[in-house]
């Protein structure tokens, strides 16, 4: 059968899948950096920060001293925590300019776990 029409057909190109597919991936990179960005900017909590100063127990005392110096003016509430971390400061100063990192004496590790239960359990 033939049609006998005034123009003959022609193909016409349907881009709307590819249309659909774009808009997906579009939406699901939109979303991933969302997430990545809120993960990245979220408010860290004073129980991360503690978290990260018990981990750091195992460190040399000079990445103890900057871990110290950085984290501990945010986690301290009272003045009896402001001054244990003050005297830990004092004492992990000079290690923070030596070349070769030491290890940890048993006695500042004992004064840095009891530093970390008064974070713990005054106050809270």
């Amino acid at each position: 059968m033939v049609l006998n029409d005034i123009f003959p057909s022609i193909a016409i190109v349907e881009y709307s899948l590819y249309y659909f597919i774009l808009l997906c991936v579009l939406f699901m990179g939109a979303i991933y950096f969302l997430v990545r960005f809120y993960l990245k900017h979220q408010k860290r909590t004073r129980g991360y920060y503690i978290s990260l100063l018990e981990k750091s127990i195992e460190d040399d005392a000079k990445h103890l001293a900057y871990k110290l110096g950085y984290y501990g003016k945010r986690v301290v509430r009272t003045p009896v925590q402001e001054a244990k971390l003050q005297h830990l400061l004092e004492v992990l100063e000079p290690f923070k300019y030596q070349e070769v990192s030491l290890p940890l004496d048993t006695s500042l590790q004992k004064q840095f776990e009891d530093f970390l239960h008064a974070l713990r359990h005054q106050n809270v």
